[in-house]
């Protein structure tokens, strides 16, 4: 293989790199004015768990607002902060479990964007982490989840294709899924494989009850 393919084969890989991350959702926005303007009307810092690549925490950012961001990856977290190095935001990284965290101070928004909620596998990790965020919650503080809409019907098992454009306009990466789905769990996982690359990974996501997450947060 010449140096060049291998440059674009190495890390075809959206769930681990945070280049490719944005690169599969370089089209996804409608979302960051929501989150936006809930954060000006709160005033005070954001903290936003599951921040990623700072799809959200740099524009929000850039709007004014200081931002803290909590990730557990530290790939995404470091390509977030390329992405405002030398500018003039007022943002700050840090990696860490959302199940369990301690920044020593509280926020007047606290937000969980991006159906990232799911990512949290049982009841008992809902609780770890909502039990967090109430200790870095202000008295009148606010937390903000998006969560996937709960369906009727559980999900049948399915394999579906897409393709987007690679880093710097590398070529299209290609990309197999196949989801399944644990009706006593309601843990969905869905299996990528990566074209050229040949990578192979996993996620779980518990698809959480509207009633489940709302007994969680009241409890």
């Amino acid at each position: 293989m010449d140096a060049s393919l291998a440059s674009q084969t190495a890390l075809t890989d959206f769930l681990n790199d945070g280049s490719h991350y944005d690169a599969l959702h370089d089209k996804l926005s409608e979302d960051v004015e929501f989150w936006v303007r809930r954060a000006h009307r709160c005033g005070g810092t954001m903290f936003e768990l599951s921040c990623g690549t700072g799809r959200i925490s740099i524009p929000m950012a850039n709007s004014g607002i200081p931002v803290v961001g909590i990730d557990s990856s530290e790939a995404f977290l470091q390509h977030a902060a390329r992405k405002v190095a030398g500018r003039d935001v007022k943002v700050t990284w840090r990696q860490g479990d959302f199940r369990s965290f301690s920044l020593g101070e509280r926020f007047s928004l606290v937000t969980f964007p991006f159906r990232s909620v799911s990512v949290l596998l049982s009841g008992g990790e809902l609780n770890f982490c909502f039990g967090c965020v109430r200790r870095h919650l202000q008295q009148e503080g606010l937390f903000i989840l998006d969560a996937f809409k709960p369906f009727s019907v559980p999900p049948l098992a399915n394999s579906s294709s897409f393709a987007y454009l690679g880093p710097n306009q590398n070529g299209m990466i290609e990309v197999q899924c196949q989801k399944a789905y644990d009706v006593q769990s309601r843990v969905q996982t869905a299996t990528f494989q990566f074209s050229p690359s040949g990578h192979r990974r996993e996620l779980k996501l518990c698809l959480h009850t509207t009633e489940q997450l709302v007994d969680t947060l009241e409890a």
